[in-house]
């Protein structure tokens, strides 16, 4: 199945005060929405672009007190390396089952797994998958095997790092696109 239309250049008209006009979809938004956080101002700007926004916060389930973020990455990577699976998916595919979204939006994924994504296309066959990351998700500081495991089955990865596009392409991605602002991504899918 191919990327799904979504917003055509024709969708947009710029207002004399720079406000976007375009087709509202129904997107579930999934990704760390820490207050102040960019994962929450990049849903707060699909808001305001007039998209009907489901959240799951995939810091709900994360230890209230972190000590050192070094430690909490380790241990998560150790516990997603022995098997196990982040409450995110269930949430994820809870709300996709619910809202039967135009869009998934998976914001920074290291957290979602391909089955996940697989059942949501399953239940939602004509939904689209995004996966959006400011940052270079091939740094194995910044993925997971989940990430990677997932790569092929999003329909689109947008990423601020030019040579990204590449390396997504050879990881197997339908579809990578490098977008040098988060408006721009928000704007113009």
């Amino acid at each position: 199945m191919g990327l799904p239309p979504l917003l055509a250049p024709s969708d947009f008209a710029l207002q004399p005060n720079h406000s976007v006009k375009s087709t509202a979809y129904s997107i579930v938004y999934v990704g760390p929405l820490d207050e102040g956080g960019t994962c929450l101002q990049r849903l707060m700007a699909l808001r305001s672009l007039g998209h009907s926004v489901s959240p799951v916060d995939t810091t709900r389930w994360k230890p209230a007190f972190r000590i050192l973020r070094v430690i909490h990455r380790i241990g998560t990577k150790t516990i997603h390396s022995l098997g196990y699976v982040d409450p995110s998916n269930a949430a994820t595919l809870k709300c996709a089952r619910q809202v039967r979204p135009d869009i998934v939006w998976v914001d920074k994924g290291v957290l979602i797994d391909a089955a996940t994504l697989q059942a949501i296309l399953e239940d939602v066959p004509d939904v689209c998958l995004i996966s959006y990351s400011p940052d270079d998700m091939l740094n194995p500081q910044n993925q997971s095997r989940q990430y990677l495991g997932a790569v092929k089955v999003y329909h689109l990865h947008v990423t601020t790092k030019s040579y990204n596009v590449a390396e997504l392409k050879a990881l197997g991605a339908r579809r990578s696109e490098e977008h040098t602002s988060e408006l721009q991504s928000l704007r113009h899918l």
